[in-house]
């Protein structure tokens, strides 16, 4: 049975936290993989690593739209820690939509990393309940039919 989510605190923590406990709502491959949370790097700090077979995998996490400055930071963590660290084929920024998608979009082609911009409320569900056949915690739909499978509470991510 996956752990409960325990959602309270600002949003930027709340969403950090929910993806702590439950990363295959990041990516499949991160299933099952303990993160080190706010892991330090000089003065600043990374919001969730992930040790994979394939390397380190940095996930950045923001609470508002994303923009170009956070890509450049996620890159700048891809950087440093590479010089050290050898580094997954993939990152993530979390975040809501961008405001202008084309700039944000041409900045992330552009920055040298292979970083995976994961929108709130498309592609990290804000909806969760739990799915006791796949035992993790799937976007909720209106439509699903909930009792047999699916086990209340629908947990909300207010963003």
């Amino acid at each position: 049975m996956p752990r409960p989510l325990r959602i309270s605190g600002d949003l930027e923590r709340r969403i950090q936290d929910m993806l702590a406990a439950h990363p295959y709502l990041i990516t499949r491959r991160l299933k099952g993989l303990k993160p080190e949370k706010e892991a330090p790097l000089h003065k600043r700090r990374a919001d969730l690593l992930f040790e994979t077979r394939r390397g380190l995998c940095i996930v950045e996490i923001k609470r508002g739209p994303l923009i170009p400055a956070d890509v450049e930071q996620l890159t700048d963590y891809c950087t440093t820690w590479g010089t050290t660290t050898r580094l997954a084929n993939e990152h993530f920024l979390v975040g809501k939509t961008p405001r202008n998608p084309p700039k944000f979009q041409s900045v992330l082609n552009d920055c040298g990393f292979k970083i995976r911009a994961l929108f709130l409320g498309r592609d990290i569900p804000t909806k969760l309940v739990l799915d006791k056949d796949r035992d993790e915690y799937v976007a909720f739909h209106v439509e699903m039919e909930i009792g047999g499978r699916f086990v209340l509470p629908v947990i909300e991510l207010r963003v």
